[in-house]
């Protein structure tokens, strides 16, 4: 049996005898494009393009569970206002609900809105939102596994969307737009616009007295949620902004974007008090926990890092071994350079010692 890696970071095993491939293995390399604190309890979860959701012991800084089931990319998800289930949306078209504590999947839904982009839970927890390619919304009654109703009427692919603390719904989409909606009545209220680049996150302040949109255009807008008007543009990022959240006390908005950095913002002048810059690549995601303490976010190296929000300090960070992870290549005779590159791709090391 020979064992042959790839720069698509595939492995494949090959019968010597015959010269065919017997097996191919894939997802060895992916990028980490979600992190979310789950409420009240010491677990991350991060999730990407590999298929599956990975929960973190934050204490220990460990690995706890993988979550398996999905068989392609994982987009986005969202733990249930008590922390218990965890919902999660895949390029595979479906949604799955996990609960958390035994990692067990107890549900997959099919939707109808083709590859599924973004889900957010109510302030009750009792309803599940839905967006995705097919430029429409759907709402899930979570306790029976029912579709409640689909939100019709727009012209561009949803990719973002989050409940208020009033259960209005945002959502985001691809032409640049912000739309809320009033669930009950099943009606769009009010659109907003601004932005130039497609929608990437947004966020309710905890008081919901402010919506936060982060856009493909490099820009955060601040949105006045008594009147929907645009507060502020804070747009001192260099590169797209993928990801917003707010610290629970409100006081911060964190921003992740593809310049490098992450961005803390002061609501109390709009400010931009903090700029965390020691990623080798674009950061994807941030989300801070609950008590406040810790802000956590994922670059596209792979790494999660976990910060003190007193002294902005890195105090942890977590990495996904790859297949060949510390293995020493130093000295292996007969690589030729591409197969060299192909494993130090893969996580193997060249050490002299």
């Amino acid at each position: 049996m020979l064992i042959s890696g790839s720069l698509d970071y595939s492995v494949r095993f090959w019968d010597v005898s015959k010269g065919v491939c017997v097996k191919t293995l894939g997802g060895y390399n992916f990028e980490i494009q979600s992190v979310l604190f789950a409420p009240n309890r010491q677990i991350l979860a991060t999730g990407g393009t590999d298929s599956s959701i990975r929960v973190w012991d934050i204490v220990s800084g460990s690995l706890s569970k993988i979550l398996l089931g999905h068989t392609d990319a994982v987009w986005s998800f969202c733990f249930s206002p008590d922390g218990k289930l965890l919902a999660s949306c895949s390029h595979d078209k479906t949604i799955k609900l996990w609960n958390i504590d035994t990692g067990n999947c107890i549900a997959t839904i099919n939707g109808d809105i083709g590859r599924v982009r973004s889900v957010t839970f109510s302030e009750s927890g009792k309803i599940l939102a839905a967006v995705g390619e097919d430029k429409n919304i759907e709402l899930w009654n979570i306790h029976e596994r029912k579709l409640i109703k689909r939100l019709l009427g727009q012209t561009d692919i949803f990719w973002s969307a989050s409940f208020s603390p009033t259960d209005i719904l945002a959502t985001g989409d691809w032409d640049g737009q912000l739309q809320l909606w009033d669930v009950e009545k099943g009606e769009c209220i009010r659109t907003l616009s601004g932005h130039t680049g497609w929608i990437t996150s947004l966020a309710w302040s905890p008081d919901g007295k402010i919506l936060a949109s982060s856009s493909y255009d490099k820009s955060i807008r601040l949105w006045d949620t008594s009147n929907f008007t645009c507060l502020k543009v804070l747009a001192e990022h260099t590169g797209n902004v993928w990801s917003i959240s707010f610290s629970p006390d409100g006081r911060y908005i964190a921003s992740a974007s593809e310049d490098k950095t992450v961005r803390l913002w002061d609501m109390n002048d709009f400010s931009c008090a903090e700029v965390l810059n020691s990623y080798s690549s674009g950061v994807c995601s941030a989300d801070f926990n609950y008590p406040g303490n810790i802000l956590a976010n994922t670059s596209k190296d792979n790494s999660i890092q976990l910060w003190d929000t007193k002294t902005w300090n890195c105090i942890n960070t977590l990495k996904i071994d790859q297949l060949c992870e510390g293995m020493n290549i130093n000295g292996v005779t007969g690589l030729t350079p591409a197969q060299r590159g192909e494993l130090l791709a893969l996580g193997a090391v060249e050490n002299n010692q």
